[in-house]
Parts: structure tokens; C-alpha cells; sequence
């Protein structure tokens, strides 16, 4: 009883130093606008978000500053492709890094699994680079919420570097990404089936790169 009721003691002063923020609509979606608003039990906002099922079962934790960092990016990438794109997380895709495109609840949406968080860490540039990736399926009207052929991902790829450049975003953070893709084993996956290679994607990378800088 005596350690029944510590552990209880003990998660009740977790639960006031971290926020929570439970999946919105799917089981595991969260929106990043839920995630940045939401408080502890204080009713003060913490450094770190722990994400929930609809259960209560945690998944994970998130920095809350890092999330408004991707909301930052995604606004900025988003108003210069002329659409309206709301960022999520996700578990979907693990073990393996992951990201997609979809629209679902009336709207376009970027959804980011925990295992690219943790590939691309704290890196602003390259997850603009991400981002932008994904918005170029939106602006392509690509069929988001099927597998995409490589014709699609080269066109993605291909925007996707002119809308981060265009932000602001360095060149070298592009070619980070794309090299960190290239050696990150998920590229082996099935996934990454209907992607071109490697070595193809960062030609033609550093092809669209020179051809921004010579406008």
C-alpha cells in the first residue's frame, strides 16, 4: 500500500510540471496548436507536452517550444505556396522516421511521427526543408492520402527546396536533409519504394539550389 501510494504521489506532482495534450480525432493524431496552448494542472504553461491516447495512455513528450518552432515554419513555407496547412504529430510510420500529407477533417494537414523529431532534432532547417516537402504534394494536389509514385516525390522534392530557399532557409540545410535521408536506414523500407534514389534525389537537389541562386 505504502508504495502504491507514493507511486501516486509521484505522479501527481509529474502531472504539475508537465502538460498533457490528448489526440485529437484519431487515435494518433495531435494537433500542434493543442500541444502549444496546453497547460499543466497549474494552469502555467511547461517546457515539455506529454502526448496522450484518448485512454490517457501516455506516448511520448514533446518541447513545447520546439512544436511552435514548426508551426513558425509551416505558416511561413505555407503563405508562400498559397495554402493553408496545420501541423501534427503522429506515432504512424514507426519504427521508421516518417511524414506525410493528408486532409482529413475538412482540412490539409502535415502530419510528423516521433522518429523524424528524433532524426532531425532541433535542426530548423531541416525540418523547412520537411515541410516544405510536404506542402508541395498540397500544392500539386497530389492524392495525399494514397502512396505517391516517384514522378510525384521529384515534383515535391523540386518545390519543395524553391518554397524553402524562398523562406529564407539556407541551401545547406536542404542538402543536409536530403544526405540524412540517404543514409538513414528506413531508406530501406517499403516506404521508400515509391521514392527515387538517393543519389538522384540529391542531383537533382543541388540542380534546383543552382538554378534559384542563378535567378
Amino acid at each position: 500500500m505504502q508504495i502504491k501510494l507514493f507511486h501516486l504521489a509521484l505522479c501527481m506532482t509529474l502531472s504539475l510540471l508537465v502538460a498533457c495534450a490528448s489526440s485529437a480525432g484519431s487515435r494518433d493524431l495531435w494537433s500542434a496548436k493543442s500541444i502549444v496552448f496546453s497547460d499543466n494542472k497549474q494552469g502555467t504553461a511547461s517546457e515539455h507536452v506529454t502526448l496522450e491516447m484518448k485512454n490517457h495512455r501516455a506516448v511520448g513528450s514533446v518541447n513545447r517550444l520546439l512544436i511552435q518552432k514548426l508551426i513558425d515554419i509551416n505558416q511561413k513555407i505555407s503563405q508562400l505556396a498559397g495554402v493553408t496547412t496545420q501541423i501534427y504529430l503522429t506515432n504512424r510510420g514507426e519504427p521508421q522516421a516518417n511524414a506525410y500529407a493528408a486532409h482529413i477533417h475538412n482540412q490539409h494537414i502535415i502530419a510528423i511521427n516521433f522518429k523524424m523529431l528524433a532524426m532531425l532534432g532541433s535542426d530548423e532547417g531541416m525540418y523547412a526543408a520537411l515541410i516544405a516537402h510536404e506542402i508541395s504534394h498540397i500544392v500539386h494536389q497530389d492524392k495525399v492520402n494514397v502512396l505517391l509514385n516517384k514522378k510525384q516525390e521529384e515534383q515535391a522534392d523540386k518545390l519543395g527546396v524553391r518554397l524553402m530557399l524562398e523562406a529564407g532557409y539556407s541551401a545547406e540545410s536542404a542538402l543536409s536533409f536530403y544526405t540524412l535521408l540517404a543514409t538513414t536506414p528506413a531508406n530501406k523500407q517499403p516506404f521508400f519504394s515509391s521514392h527515387p534514389s538517393s543519389k538522384k534525389r540529391l542531383q537533382y537537389v543541388r540542380e534546383s539550389i543552382l538554378k534559384f541562386k542563378q535567378k
